[in-house]
């Protein structure tokens, strides 16, 4: 299918997470959303109601044509609709863990999950109309959640002829975190709905490598471009004190700077590198264990907290950084993911830390070399000097030069691209047939 084939047709996202909800969930939606409307007659997007009051988020809004749909999950009815996320504290209970585990498995999910019978049920009816009237050919559903593939399934099987793409943002029963009960029955039925889909992707290798036990189908990647517009950021300045900075949660005990802290501690300790001219900044939801981490290595008199910002703070944050912290995991069967938080940071331009929970991760060392991108090191790390030198090495640079000279490769902005995403996108459905 060509771009003028598509510009006869339109698209259907199903989006329960769509700005200006403040979460990283939202944006590849919006910007293959984004980059869709130059390709499709028109752009029609179903999510979550959103509330007027709670659009302070400065993006350029494209104008979409959105279904807005009730959405009383646990989200709302624990008070956090207006939140993105409760913090990591309050899902350390032993019935909080549960709680968890059961909104994320079937059919739990359908009643207790983001979204619900409701949003689901909603959504299915104006969206059937929608296509009828609107003569939709396309529609793409994302998880998380899992209440979208599930109204895109329900469409599949009303309207035959539609073209499905079912994308994964991140995987839904995973080995590392096992949050759900039962993957044997999960398993089957997510296979079962995935079966209806046209097309499965997802935006890396790693995460398409563990879906590949959910379906049959080739695993198609979609590669996410930068979150934010590249040459806005990079000419952003830098702090007058070198900065470290971490956005985003700390993820129950997945995600751990402990490293880090230890590293800065014993510099500060040592006298290596004073109070005075360094900054280690939080921000995000996770405020209070972020600053019991800081207490316990003695870093509270360097330690900026941000707390909950929006999206605009945050990249102003990232990009006057020197260095930027990314904390991820792996595991054996679940490799090379590359979170949401990437994409923002490698649009700031700064050298990023990334500190990985687990085993060794080769296709994250390789792109962090290709692309001059920092460094890598793990959270068990057998050598922790190493961090050091490469602080240190930073640290000096930016007290020679008043500021940090790091050089990121611009390739990687090829490689990472909304529009040659796509176009690869295009191709793929170009392969479908259409039985309209």
């Amino acid at each position: 299918m060509t771009t003028d084939d598509t510009r006869q047709r339109n698209i259907l996202f199903l989006a329960y997470f769509f700005p200006p909800i403040q979460t990283i969930g939202v944006w590849r939606n919006y910007f293959l959303a984004r980059e869709a409307k130059k390709s499709f007659a028109k752009v029609f997007v179903s999510g979550r109601r959103i509330e007027e009051s709670s659009r302070d988020d400065k993006v350029n809004y494209e104008t979409f044509h959105y279904l807005s749909n009730p959405a009383p999950d646990y989200r709302f009815l624990l008070g956090g609709k207006k939140k993105p996320g409760f913090s990591e504290g309050s899902k350390k209970n032993v019935i909080s863990k549960f709680l968890i585990r059961l909104v994320n498995s079937f059919p739990f999910n359908i009643f207790l999950g983001e979204g619900g019978i409701i949003y689901i049920v909603s959504s299915v009816w104006k969206a059937h109309r929608l296509i009828r009237e609107e003569n939709i050919s396309h529609i793409y559903s994302s998880f998380r959640p899992m209440s979208d593939h599930i109204v895109a399934w329900c469409l599949k099987s009303l309207h035959r002829e539609l073209i499905w793409t079912a994308d994964f943002r991140d995987l839904p029963f995973d080995p590392l975190y096992r949050r759900y009960f039962w993957f044997g029955f999960q398993r089957w039925v997510l296979s079962g709905i995935l079966r209806k889909a046209d097309i499965v992707s997802t935006f890396h290798e790693g995460i398409g490598y563990g879906l590949r036990q959910f379906s049959d189908k080739e695993i198609t990647i979609l590669e996410n471009g930068t979150f934010q517009d590249f040459e806005r950021e990079k000419n952003a300045e830098q702090n007058p004190k070198f900065t470290i900075q971490y956005t985003g949660s700390l993820f129950q005990d997945e995600r751990n700077p402990a490293i880090l802290m230890q590293a800065l501690g014993e510099l500060l300790e040592e006298k290596i590198i004073s109070q005075e001219e360094i900054r280690l900044n939080y921000a995000g939801k996770d405020s209070a264990k972020w600053a019991s981490l800081a207490r316990q290595h003695r870093l509270s008199d360097v330690s900026v907290n941000h707390g909950l910002v929006s999206r605009e703070q945050a990249s102003v944050l990232q990009a006057s950084a020197h260095l930027n912290l990314l904390l991820t995991s792996s595991h054996p069967e679940y490799q090379g993911i590359l979170t949401g938080k990437f994409f923002e940071y490698i649009a700031a331009g700064r050298p990023i830390l990334c500190i990985i929970n687990g085993c060794r991760d080769q296709s994250v060392e390789r792109l962090f070399d290709k692309y001059h991108l920092g460094m890598v090191v793990y959270l068990d790390e057998p050598n922790p000097g190493v961090l050091k030198d490469f602080l240190m090495k930073l640290l000096d640079d930016f007290k020679q030069n008043g500021k940090l000279n790091w050089q990121v490769d611009e390739k990687i902005y090829e490689e990472f691209n909304w529009q040659r995403t796509m176009e690869k996108w295009l191709e793929k459905l170009s392969l479908v047939k259409f039985n309209a």
